[in-house]
């Protein structure tokens, strides 16, 4: 049975994440007995993967939304239908998650200004620029104003599914 388009976000998700995991394992091992360059820029890009992943899913379902439900503005239109049909958390987060998304791609601006606003009430952490996250002397730090961990990444995955299943058959 083919795999509908929501469900391959998840399972790019999953094969991405377990490879990386493969390799990460790879790397802290030989980070053991070697300081190399070669292996903190691995972590980096470890690390940026994972960025680059939820702001792929979120550009795909965006497109998917634009492309299945003629939606001029998907995002929007998104919100407002899952509001009307009575799910707003789902529809919070899945706004937290969006502006996550736009800070990611675009850096400070009013999606992060939003976000640092309400900084305690999200399920991720967001940072001022030049602030650090907790792992201070983390070399495989990115710069990003999201932590962008496999956390993040899932709730990013599961986000879409639940939107997914809110709109039905249209994208199925």
């Amino acid at each position: 049975m083919a795999l509908t388009d929501i469900q391959l976000f998840t399972a790019c998700m999953d094969f991405t994440l377990r490879h990386t995991h493969e390799l990460e394992r790879q790397t802290f091992k030989e980070l053991e007995t070697s300081g190399a360059t070669q292996l903190v820029n691995a972590l980096r890009v470890f690390r940026l993967q994972r960025a680059v992943l939820a702001v792929g899913m979120f550009s795909m379902f965006e497109a998917l939304l634009q492309s299945k439900l003629t939606w001029s503005q998907p995002f929007i239109q998104l919100d407002d239908y899952l509001r009307a049909h009575g799910k707003h958390d789902l529809a919070s987060a899945f706004v937290d998650y969006r502006l996550a998304v736009n800070v990611l791609k675009h850096g400070e601006g009013r999606s992060h200004q939003e976000l640092l606003a309400r900084t305690s009430q999200l399920e991720f952490k967001v940072r001022a620029d030049g602030d650090h996250f907790d792992g201070e002397g983390d070399v495989s730090d990115v710069g990003f104003l999201v932590d962008v961990d496999d956390k993040f990444v899932h709730r990013c995955a599961e986000l879409i599914e639940q939107a997914a299943d809110a709109i039905g058959s249209p994208l199925e």
